[in-house]
């Protein structure tokens, strides 16, 4: 392996996990839909577009870092395992659905940053369910980054 790409995949994952936490100190605790109407959570995403539209779109950016983070750790763990095992390829499906969820969910808060704006052309309740649905989408999360983490550990030992 070159210099360059033999620290190129460590960088990623460094700045995947510089990302991730400027992403968790921009989205806050979010709108939690059982305590909050429809108008608060609506005041929230106008009070705080800028914030929160960057916010969703560095998830983007955080998502690439991951695949690509995941990326090298597949050709790490391959080259230790050998030919015919397994577990490097299980830890990279495990970054695909971390980084798919992601996007999704990113995607989903952007919409709420910029629909909280045209609730003359949008119901307010249909900004209040997406917000029900985006507060707890988070199982590709555990599933994800858990299913690489275990995977990863596994091929270690």
């Amino acid at each position: 392996m070159s210099d360059v790409k033999s620290w190129i995949g460590p960088a990623i994952g460094i700045v995947f996990v510089v990302l991730f936490v400027v992403i968790s100190l921009l989205f806050g605790d979010g709108k939690d839909p059982t305590d909050n109407s429809a108008q608060e959570v609506i005041d929230f995403y106008k009070d705080n577009d800028d914030k929160q539209t960057i916010a969703a779109l560095l998830v983007g950016l955080a998502s690439i870092a991951a695949l690509f983070f995941g990326g090298w750790l597949r050709r790490v763990l391959r080259d230790a395992e050998g030919p015919g095992d397994w577990l490097s390829a299980v830890a990279f499906a495990g970054v695909i659905v971390f980084a798919a969820g992601a996007i999704v969910s990113g995607t989903i808060h952007l919409e709420l940053a910029d629909y909280a704006d045209n609730t003359d052309t949008i119901d307010p309740a249909a900004i209040q369910a997406l917000n029900a649905f985006e507060f707890n989408f988070f199982m590709f999360f555990p599933v994800g980054l858990g299913t690489m983490l275990l995977a990863s550990g596994l091929s270690v030992i």
